[in-house]
Parts: structure tokens; C-alpha cells; sequence
């Protein structure tokens, strides 16, 4: 594994470096304090937003039960938790329901039998969020129950979009420009085009904006949607807010008393504290165990949270064991790893899936095989050179009657965006999904893409560690999807010391360096059992990131190991195309 620099500028001061490797080469402010008025787009510019608030004014006016259809992980859960806050509680209205689906008896989005609850249960009107977008038959036994859909969605749609009432989504807008909301951030725009058409003061619906904000911006973060524009605005204002707990509403203050953060709130909290937290329920329980937590406050607040932890800690081994029987299993040879397993939980399938293509720079597939229904179950991750979506595309067009059903493809479900997604099957199918996948995956990927190189933000120069020229890095945060936290390289250092530090697992690797005079320390984590590969008084490239040690008031390099080389080779520009 090699590293390519993505600049052959190593002369502008660093922080203009790290800005124009994201294309930002003037408006340099505005990337790195954004405001909401100066990047979020009309809502009305939403299709269907207009059509949407109107039917669902009209529900309530004529009493109609309504129920919230969600999806079971973070997104869909701050989603429907925001559309039920909105109508029971701003709005005053009692009528209204959230549902979810099974994970495992289900699977992702609305089936049919979830229609025919709803309609059994008194409910006149659904709204989905963040799903619906792919849920055609479905919308068509609605229709035919007499009952009425609005879709909020932000997922990409089909070649048929339903027929639904209203199907309000970013992706099938041609008049909003943006198309990065995640499921929440489209119940954002909806609650904004519906407070508009309300009765409530201006002031008032400022304020539950403001409140609404700081779990979008949650949901945002955690979904890995892309990090500019209008939702790296939401989410700038939304960590601002948690980390003054200004416009809190109170089972937020609980959830961030409970994680107990120290200092500043930052994006990395949401992915690594708080989304794991939230997403917990409905990988492995439900996503009403998950919507607790944002329901309650106070002693029931925290007993949910409890039981999410619970459940947190039993995912994170069935994940250990559900990766290490994936690494056995799979023939790294191929241009796409799958692997199946009756073993493996539907809820985890996707971490495992995003961890084996993390390792070895290739799409995969990772499924869970049910005997007893006949399918196997489960999740796609694609590097940034491919797209799942298209794939699945591509396979269920390539096997119309090929498959168990001869008049259709062999997917009995798929769904997600360009690097995540998800599917059904039948079993007597597997083997031609399997040979399908190979066949597109060895066809797109070149040779050149499968090669694992670390791209590196700039070289960082000996004189520019020091805290006048580091800490504003800080000002590009929050990091996410589009906006990754930089990584830079520090080129032909001094190793001076290499130490284990830590009792946990393998512990970490500590080397001290000197670069130009500079003493600087780089900590590997969970690597303390590569000590031996680094010889003190030769020179190495550092790759890594910059972090900074509160308690030792200094900045230090989170770093990152290159496989079997002690010194990485740069790859120049010329030999990478």
C-alpha cells in the first residue's frame, strides 16, 4: 500500500493547501463558516412540497389518523422522532403513530403486510421517512385500501417512482439543487414549508426550527451523507448548539449528559459516541428501542440508553465474530468479496461488509442466509471508484427471468446509494447473483483502482507544527463524507524512540521523531505488536492526522501503518492515472 498526494503545492500556507484539494479556491469563508441562510434552498423547490403540506393541513382538519412509517437506524429514527414531535406536540395533534419495521423479519423499507396494519390499525394517511422512494407495490395496495401516502425520502428512486400523494425527495427534483439531505434533513425542509402554512408566530417557528436542528444535524453525520453545502451548514450550527446546549430540546440534553463529552462537540462524536448509541436498536432489537431514548427524559430516559448500551456491547461481538469468519471465507482474488452465512446478524451485516472493503480497496457483499424462508439477506459497501447501486441495476436487468421468478430479475429487493446498499434473494438464486457481481465488478474496476494506496491531503513541513499554523485546521471541521478530515505526510523523519503503551488488546505503538528539530510523537492504535518492524535512528514518512492531547496540551500524529513497509513509496500524480 502506497500514498498520492493530492497537491504539488507545498508552498501556500497549509491551511489554502487543504482547502483547494476540496476545490475550494476562494470563497474561502463561506466554506469554513457557513450560515443556513446562505446555503439552504426553498423548500418549496422539493417536489411535491407544496402538494404535501397541503394533504396532510387537510388530514388533520378532518381528523384522520396518520401514521409515521420509519426506517430502524439513526436517520430514520431522528426522522420519525421529528415528524411525531412536529404534529403531537407543536402542532397539537394527537392522531399520530410511528411504526417500523423488523430488521430481521422484515428487512429494510415497507411491505405490504405493514400497509395492511396501518389500515387495520384506523390510520387514513402514511408518511415514510427516509424511505418510500422504492416501495412500489406497496403505494399501489394504499392506493387500493383508499388509503393516502406522502413520501419524504431522500434515497435514489427506481425507474418508477410510486404513486403516492406526494413524494417529496431530493433526488427526483430537478428545481433543488442540492441533492445531499439526508432522510432528516428532508423532514427539515417539511417541517419548515409546513410551519410556513400554520398559524404559529414567526418567532415560534424559528424556535422549533432551532430546537429541530442539532438532531438533523445528528442524523446527518450519521448517515454519511456528503458534508458541504446546506448540510455542512446544519451540522456546523448543530454541533455549535450541543456544545453551549443552546435550542436543546430535553431528551437531547439527557442523551448528551449520558455520553458525558468533554470539550467541544464534534463530528466525530456523533459517528463514534452517539450514532452507534442510537443506531443500536434497530440492528439488533427494534428502532422503537432506539426511539426511547428521544422520546423520554430523565430515570426512563437513561434506563433506555442502559439497555442500548446492552445491546451496543452484543453487536460489537457479533461483528467480531461475524468479520474474522468473513476473512476465512473470502477469495481476495476477486474483484468483489462475498460472503454468506446463516451465523451472520442482519443487523451488522453492513458494518461487516464496510470493514472488509475498508481492508482490501474492493466492493462486497456480505449476506445472511435464512434456510428456513429460503433468501439470504444483505448489505453492500463499494470503494469510491464503484457504485453498488449500479450494479444491482445492471444484475436485476442482465437476470429478467433467469431467476426462481421468470417474470422479474432475481432480486427480490435492493435499494441504497452509490457506495451502501442492500438486498433480498432467493437461495436457488445466490449463484447467479454471485456470477453476475463478479462479472460487473472485473469489467468496471481497473487494474490501476484495485491497487490500496492512502490518499494524503499535503505534505506538513517542519515548520509548520507549532499552534499558530495548526490549530485553525480546526475551523474545517465538522469532517465527514466529502470532507475528510485531512491526512497529511511528514516526510523523511527521525525515529528516536519506540515504545508499547496501553494494556488493552495489542496495545498502541508510540514512536517519537525528530523531523528538522521538531520533537513530534506518533501514536498507532491497537498496533503495539509492530514495534519491532521500525529501527530507532532511521528515517520514515509519517501518514497520519493531526490530533491534539488535551491533557498533555500538545499536538500529536494519530497515525496510520502501511502494510508490511517500513518507509511508504510516494506515488507522484503521473503514475497513478
Amino acid at each position: 500500500m502506497n500514498y498520492r498526494l493530492l497537491t504539488e503545492n507545498h508552498t501556500s500556507p497549509l491551511l489554502d493547501r487543504l482547502l483547494s484539494v476540496r476545490g475550494v479556491f476562494e470563497e474561502h469563508e463561506s466554506f469554513l463558516n457557513p450560515t443556513l441562510s446562505e446555503n439552504r434552498g426553498d423548500s418549496f423547490n422539493l417536489n411535491d412540497m407544496d402538494k404535501g403540506t397541503d394533504i396532510l393541513i387537510q388530514a388533520m382538519k378532518d381528523r384522520k389518523s396518520i401514521c409515521i412509517f420509519g426506517d430502524y437506524d439513526v436517520d430514520g429514527v431522528t426522522s420519525s422522532y421529528l415528524m411525531y414531535l412536529l404534529l403531537s406536540q407543536y402542532l397539537k395533534y394527537p392522531k399520530v403513530k410511528i411504526m417500523y419495521p423488523d430488521r430481521l423479519k422484515d428487512g429494510y423499507g415497507m411491505k405490504i403486510h405493514h400497509v395492511d396494519t396501518m389500515k387495520a390499525a384506523g390510520h387514513d394517511l402514511i408518511i415514510t421517512v427516509d424511505n418510500g422512494i422504492t416501495s412500489i407495490q406497496e403505494m399501489i395496495h394504499a392506493k387500493n385500501l383508499g388509503m393516502q401516502v406522502i413520501i419524504t425520502d431522500h434515497h435514489k428512486a427506481l425507474e418508477i417512482i410510486p404513486e403516492a400523494d406526494a413524494v417529496i425527495n431530493p433526488q427526483i427534483s430537478n428545481n433543488y439543487e442540492f441533492k445531499g439531505l439526508c432522510g432528516a434533513g428532508v423532514v427539515f425542509k417539511f417541517t419548515h414549508a409546513l410551519l410556513k402554512k400554520s398559524t404559529l408566530s414567526p418567532e415560534q417557528q424559528q424556535s422549533i426550527m432551532n430546537h429541530f436542528l442539532p438532531i438533523v444535524s445528528i442524523a446527518t453525520v450519521a448517515d454519511c451523507v456528503p458534508l458541504l453545502g446546506e448540510n455542512r451548514a446544519i451540522v456546523k450550527r448543530g454541533l455549535a448548539q450541543m456544545t453551549r446546549r443552546k435550542y436543546i430540546l430535553p431528551s437531547l440534553d439527557g442523551l448528551l449528559d449520558f455520553v458525558n463529552i468533554s470539550g467541544p462537540l464534534k463530528s466525530f462524536h456523533i459517528g463514534f459516541v452517539i450514532g452507534p448509541r442510537i443506531n443500536a436498536g434497530g440492528r439488533l432489537a427494534t428502532g422503537y428501542d432506539s426511539l426511547k431514548t428521544l422520546l423520554f427524559t430523565g430515570e426512563k430516559q437513561i434506563e433506555a440508553l442502559k439497555n442500548l448500551d446492552t445491546i451496543n456491547d452484543e453487536r460489537k461481538k457479533l461483528q467480531k465474530d461475524a468479520l474474522e469468519l468473513c476473512l476465512e471465507q473470502i477469495d481476495v482474488q476477486q474483484s468483489i468479496l462475498i460472503a454468506t452465512d446463516p451465523s451472520f446478524h442482519e443487523g451488522i451485516v453492513g458494518i461487516v461488509a464496510g470493514r472488509i472493503t475498508e481492508k482490501y480497496n474492493k466492493p462486497s457483499i456480505v449476506l445472511h442466509i435464512s434456510s428456513e424462508k429460503n433468501i439470504a439477506v444483505g448489505s453492500l459497501r463499494g470503494p469510491d471508484h464503484f457504485d453498488v447501486m449500479k450494479m444491482m441495476q445492471r444484475i436485476q436487468t442482465q437476470s429478467y427471468g433467469k431467476g426462481k421468478e421468470s417474470d422479474k430479475g432475481i432480486l427480490i429487493r435492493f435499494g441504497g446509494h452509490k457506495q451502501a446498499g442492500g438486498l433480498s434473494i432467493h437461495l436457488d438464486d445466490l449463484g447467479i447473483l454471485k456470477q453476475l457481481a463478479q462479472d460487473y465488478a472485473s469489467s468496471t474496476i481497473t487494474a490501476q483502482q484495485e491497487k490500496k494506496q492512502i490518499n494524503v491531503d499535503t505534505i506538513l513541513h517542519a515548520h509548520e507544527w507549532n499552534e499558530t499554523t495548526l490549530k485553525p485546521l480546526d475551523q474545517m471541521e465538522p469532517f465527514g463524507k466529502s470532507n475528510e478530515e485531512p491526512i497529511f505526510a511528514l516526510q523523511n523523519t527521525l525515529i528516536k524512540g519506540v515504545e508499547t503503551v496501553g494494556t488493552r488488546g495489542k496495545g498502541h505503538l508510540k514512536i517519537t521523531l525528530n523531523h528538522e528539530g521538531k520533537h513530534i510523537e506518533a501514536l498507532y492504535r491497537s498496533k503495539g505488536d509492530r514495534g519491532e518492524e521500525f529501527s530507532l535512528g532511521s528515517q520514515i514518512d509519517i501518514i497520519g492526522k493531526v490530533k491534539f492531547d488535551h491533557y498533555k496540551q500538545q499536538h500529536y500524529i494519530d497515525g496510520t501503518l502501511l502494510d508490511n513497509e517500513e518507509n511508504p513509496d510516494l506515488i507522484n500524480e503521473e503514475e497513478s492515472e
